[in-house]
């Protein structure tokens, strides 16, 4: 059975890590924090899903990044550590789909190029009963108010891109993958989220 490192915006509990701590080698990720949801046209709503305005990531008890910053984190199952590098942020009005134009459901699209490994002394080991989940909405999407915005993935940005050159959704022992992952953002400028804890996460500005 696989292991339970699984970070989701829904479930981040499911996520069991004993340490985060980054590289200085310069490399780079990010999560949700806070509970805020677009209403149905895209604007910032105030019912459920919708979190209080906040100063920043400091508020919100995480560290400003930039990319290509490596982040680490340590866990206790099998000895594995998730290392995931975001390489690039990017915001646009559209994108490639499959065989169409895809335009973004909230107001535009932010794409991150992410490297990730699973790595570590058994964690590292192919067939270790670990694994790491990196689908889209274990990010969030902070606007410069404050305001945080949970709910990232919309039909919109599932069709951005081929399969080939998105991220896969979750990363084994020993693997190293490398790909996009798509955000679907009421916000043209922010704050990309990763928070594997609730008080311990990395931004990148936007």
């Amino acid at each position: 059975m696989r292991g339970a490192l699984h970070v989701t915006a829904l479930a981040a509990a499911v996520l069991a890590l004993s340490a985060c701590a980054p590289v200085e080698d310069g490399r780079g990720p990010v999560p949700p924090a806070g509970n805020a949801s677009p209403t149905a046209d895209g604007a910032p709503g105030t019912g459920p899903g919708q979190a209080s305005a906040a100063s920043g990531p400091a508020s919100r008890g995480h560290e400003v990044v930039v990319p290509g910053t490596t982040v680490r984190h340590s866990t206790d199952i099998a000895g594995a550590e998730l290392e995931m590098t975001v390489a690039g942020v990017e915001v646009l009005e559209s994108c490639p789909g499959r065989g169409l134009e895809v335009e973004p459901r909230l107001g535009q699209f932010v794409v991150l190029d992410v490297r990730a490994s699973l790595v570590g002394p058994d964690g590292g080991a192919p067939g270790a009963d670990a694994f790491a989940a990196l689908t889209p909405d274990v990010f969030g999407i902070a606007a410069p108010d404050g305001r945080v915005q949970e709910i990232v993935v919309t039909e919109g940005a599932w069709g951005c891109y081929e399969d080939a050159e998105l991220l896969p959704p979750f990363v084994d022992p020993g693997e190293t993958v490398r790909g996009k992952v798509v955000l679907d953002s009421a916000t043209e400028h922010g704050w990309v989220i990763y928070a594997p804890e609730p008080t311990t996460g990395w931004e990148w500005k936007f």
